[in-house]
């Protein structure tokens, strides 16, 4: 009783723990925006319904006689939900539709268009209406694999005569997973601004539109192109464990530790929520549990109720990645147009009229940097009861799942030479500049280039914000169902077996998404 109790409070404060980790705005609708990395919770893993469910460690034993191994091949898919919830935790200021401007003489633009490499005739010559559109965003996931797990029970195949109160057993698993992603932008053009303005005396290109923009050649990262075909096949991690379990007449339990060997892609941050097969090249331990109580069966024992739960728990070390990075107290500056150098500041200087305002370089390509990150520890409980009747088995379940926050560090403490460009360009900086607001204060009120001008302007490593680049701790619920017939009295028992579950959470950073699957597993 006291094991249990102990028990219990530790999954407790495991999960209160990345639950106050992601409760970062208490008064507001969403509380993550403008994060430019979303980390998806892999499929097919220990304690998830698509590999656990009906596929138990009692499988090993099921043939009588036997060398206690099984085997398992499970097909499952799904897509993710609630698209419109998910976008606010991309977008800037919560908002779920972003009003994009060349001229913002209202001052109410979400996007200033410069920061886009957005210039049309009327906004630059001032003849008439400038470019105008509304942007919104509805990011889709779709998840297709192949899941492989192999069991064998080690006591019964070194010595199958000797009769063993303990089972000591060897798995591994992975599955074959196809991921794809889509941020599937939208744009309403409200006025085109007369059309691509052309400028010289600048190796500079021009768009006409948003989504035009958001593929950019000269972008190297942070791009969204809903052509683009955002598809990963490949091998995800694979689990290994070694365990024991113990089985009574009425009761059964076990436990296990093991590892997780990275097989999956890492991420290259060239397109906003890339696809990523696994735990994006993460080394990983993993220990865990398992029990299950008959809570009835009749008299001549072909039916029965019984309760199981399983607990499992992983850590994954640190990985050098790809990420962008936001300024501090500024969503989405990741875009904004800045100076490379004070070269290239001097350059704008040396410029007449439009080319000398509009020359910059794109933020994205020097605001995305190799970092260390550290996904940390994350705790699956899932419980469910099961009623069998002779060959028929259906399992009704539910599955908890909390991740604490990603821990993001600066892979390189070295400072680079960009500083943010003030709206009227011309070489000047200003610090104060945000992705819809110009604030024409230039630094130290010099309205001209020149070397102090520029070092007041720089960006230095304390405006980065990790933050925007780290997913927050989170707490997801799923709950499930599956049915199954069994072939226990053959030479070689099988199982084939049918689920589906559906996992949400209450915050804009939980992927809520259904996932259907189909299992068929054998036992020797």
């Amino acid at each position: 009783m006291k094991k249990i109790i102990v028990s219990a409070v530790t999954l407790v404060t495991l999960l209160t723990i990345p639950h106050l980790q992601s409760t970062m705005c208490f008064d507001c609708e969403c509380k993550a925006t403008s994060k430019t990395f979303f980390t998806v919770r892999p499929q097919f893993q220990s304690a998830s319904p698509e590999k656990d469910s009906l596929f138990h460690f009692d499988r090993m034993n099921v043939r009588e006689d036997g060398y206690g191994g099984t085997f398992q091949i499970a097909l499952f898919g799904g897509k993710s939900t609630e698209s419109s919830k998910l976008s606010t935790y991309f977008t800037p200021f919560c908002k779920r539709c972003l009003l994009v401007k060349e001229d913002d003489m209202a001052g109410d633009a979400d996007i200033r268009a410069q920061h886009f490499n957005i210039a049309t005739i009327n906004g630059v010559e001032g003849t008439g209406e400038s470019f105008v559109s509304e942007l919104s965003f509805c990011p889709k996931l779709s998840v297709f694999g192949i899941g492989l797990t192999f069991r064998q029970n080690i006591s019964r195949l070194i010595n199958q005569d000797e009769e063993k109160v303990y089972d000591i057993f060897f798995e591994i698993s992975s599955p074959i997973t196809r991921v794809e992603t889509n941020m599937c932008l939208n744009e309403k053009i409200k006025s085109d601004g007369g059309g691509v303005a052309e400028i010289d005396d600048i190796d500079q290109q021009f768009f006409p539109n948003i989504k035009d923009a958001f593929k950019q050649e000269c972008w190297k990262y942070g791009k969204i192109d809903c052509r683009c075909e955002m598809v990963k096949w490949g091998l995800a991690d694979i689990e290994l464990k070694i365990g024991i379990q113990n089985e009574k007449e009425n009761f059964c339990y076990g436990g296990y530790i093991g590892a997780i060997a990275p097989t999956g892609n890492r991420p290259c941050a060239k397109y906003v929520f890339e696809p990523i097969v696994g735990n994006a090249k993460h080394w990983g331990l993993t220990q865990g549990g398992f029990t299950r109580y008959d809570l009835w069966k009749n008299e001549d024992g072909d039916k029965r109720i019984f309760w199981e739960t399983y607990i499992h728990s992983q850590y994954l070390f640190e990985r050098s990645e790809k990420r962008s990075l936001d300024l501090k107290h500024k969503p989405w500056s990741r875009y904004m147009e800045i100076y490379e150098n004070s070269e290239q500041a001097q350059q704008a200087a040396n410029l007449d009229g439009n080319a000398a305002r509009l020359l910059s370089s794109p933020g994205i390509n020097l605001l995305t940097r190799d970092v260390c990150v550290t996904p940390g520890l994350s705790v699956s409980f899932m419980s469910s009861v099961m009623f069998s009747c002779q060959n028929w088995s259906l399992e009704l379940g539910y599955d908890l799942y909390a991740r604490q926050a990603e821990c993001v560090k600066l892979l390189c403490a070295c400072e680079d030479e960009s500083a943010i460009k003030a709206a009227s360009g011309n070489g000047v900086t200003n610090k104060t500049r945000t992705i819809n607001k110009d604030h024409n204060l230039c630094t130290g009120q010099i309205n001209q280039f020149n070397s102090v001008n520029y070092q007041l302007g720089k960006i230095k490593r304390e405006d980065l914000d990790l933050e925007s680049a780290s997913h927050p701790g989170l707490i997801s619920y799923t709950v499930y169902g599956a049915a199954s017939y069994r072939w226990d009295d053959r030479e070689f028992p099988m199982l084939l077996g049918l689920g589906g579950s559906y996992e949400w959470g209450d915050e804009n950073f939980v992927l809520s998404r259904w996932t259907i699957w189909t299992e068929y597993s054998f036992s020797w």
